[in-house]
C-alpha cells in the first residue's frame, strides 16, 4: 500500500490562517507538524493551475464572480485573505497560490490534490506540472466526478488516486454484502467523513475492508483530537484537519 502521512492539513492549517494559502501551508509543515497538505486545485482564464476550493472567489478574498473567468494576473491582485475569521490578515498581502509554487515551496511533502473543476485542461495541465516536478509517489490526486477520475487515471496512471464519491458508496454497500469477487478498488485511498447521510464510516470493519484491498483509509475534517485518537486507534492510516497542531499530544 502506499504511504500516508498521520496528520494531514486541511487546506493548510486553515485553523490559524486563511486557507490554500502559502502562509497556512507553512504553518502546517513547519510550525504544527502536519506530514502532509490536503489541497484543492482550479485553472485560471490562463491555463494556470490554482489552489482555491472555490470556483466563486467571494467566500475567501475581496473578488467577485468566478475564477476561471480571470487571469493568473488579475487573481494575483485579490487579497486571498481579506475574510479571515476578523480581518487580521487583511492587507498583509496574501494570494491564491499556483501549484507551481506549491511544488516548488513543499517539494517534499505529502499532498493530497482535489481537482474541482472535472476539467480536461486543469487535468492535463495537473499532470504535466506533477511529471515536471518528479512527484509521483508521495502524494494522491483525484477529482470530484467520477468521469474526470477515470480521466485523470487515463491520462496518468501512475499517479496513486483517491476513490471518488460514487466509488466510495459503492466501496461501503460491498462492505455491507461483503462481496468483492471480481472488484478492483478504484484508487489506492479512500478519504471519506466519519459520518455521511447517517452512515458511519468510522467502524473498524470499514478500516479493514480497506486494508484487506490495498487501500489506506484517510478521515476528514477531523478538528477533536479525542475523535482523532480513536480514528487512528482503529487502525485509520490518517487524519485530515483544520488544527493539526491539535492533533499532537501536549500541543494547544
Amino acid at each position: 500500500m502506499i504511504e500516508v502521512p498521520r496528520i494531514i492539513a486541511h487546506r493548510g492549517s486553515s485553523g490559524r490562517a486563511p486557507e490554500n494559502t502559502l502562509h497556512a501551508m507553512r504553518l502546517a509543515v513547519h510550525e504544527d507538524g502536519a506530514g502532509g497538505l490536503e489541497l484543492d486545485l482550479q485553472r485560471s482564464a490562463d491555463g494556470e493551475v490554482i489552489v482555491l476550493h472555490d470556483l466563486g472567489l467571494e467566500r475567501t478574498t475581496d473578488g467577485h464572480g468566478r475564477a476561471d473567468a480571470l487571469e493568473l494576473s488579475q487573481l494575483r491582485e485579490l487579497d486571498a485573505g481579506y475574510h479571515f475569521t476578523n480581518g487580521e490578515f487583511r492587507g498583509q498581502g496574501l494570494r491564491i497560490p499556483t501549484l507551481r509554487e506549491v511544488l516548488q515551496a513543499f517539494p517534499s511533502t505529502w499532498l493530497s490534490l482535489d481537482l474541482k473543476q472535472g476539467d480536461p485542461l486543469t487535468e492535463r495541465a495537473t499532470v504535466d506540472l506533477l511529471r515536471e516536478f518528479g512527484r509521483s509517489q508521495d502524494l494522491v490526486v483525484s477529482a470530484e466526478s467520477p468521469a474526470a477520475a477515470r480521466r485523470l487515471h487515463r491520462l496518468a496512471p501512475e499517479l496513486p488516486r483517491f476513490v471518488h464519491r460514487r466509488g466510495v458508496l459503492d466501496f461501503w454497500i460491498r462492505c455491507r454484502l461483503r462481496f468483492f469477487a471480481g472488484w478492483s478498488a478504484p484508487g489506492q485511498s479512500l478519504q471519506i467523513p466519519t459520518r455521511v447521510r447517517g452512515i458511519d464510516l468510522s467502524g473498524k470493519s470499514l478500516i479493514r475492508a480497506a486494508h484487506r484491498q490495498n487501500m489506506r483509509v484517510i478521515y476528514w475534517t477531523v478538528n477533536e483530537p479525542e475523535l482523532a485518537a480513536q480514528l487512528l486507534a482503529r487502525g485509520a492510516d490518517g487524519i485530515i484537519t483544520d488544527w493539526p497542531s491539535r492533533m499532537h499530544p501536549g500541543t494547544e
